[in-house]
């Protein structure tokens, strides 16, 4: 016995009762925090659904752009050799206009 009046078998008891306390709130922790692991997974699984989604969605918008980016870079084509064409035709009729008295 020690001066406390507790014997060595108390002391233990004591001691394994606390042990287990401090387990138990130790476990309650894990377990919340595994909960909210969890859920921030789930959160964050959602959100990638989503950004995938969009990501298909862009990936459609920006083949679409593709297309009409060729499309318009024929047309710019066309407009500059057709702009080429009339600035010849005004160029030769300023130069074979007689000049004026």
């Amino acid at each position: 016995m020690n001066p406390n009046g507790e014997n060595r078998m108390d002391r233990m008891e004591r001691l394994l009762e606390a042990y287990i306390q401090h387990n138990e709130r130790a476990h309650e922790n894990f377990e919340r925090e595994h909960k909210d692991l969890l859920t921030a997974q789930v959160v964050l699984t959602d959100n990638m659904n989503v950004v995938n989604v969009r990501l298909a969605e862009l990936s459609v918008k920006m083949s679409d752009l593709t297309v009409q980016m060729s499309d318009l870079t024929v047309r710019v084509s066309e407009i500059t050799d057709k702009l080429n064409g009339l600035i010849g035709v005004v160029d030769d009729f300023i130069r074979r206009r007689p000049p004026l008295s």
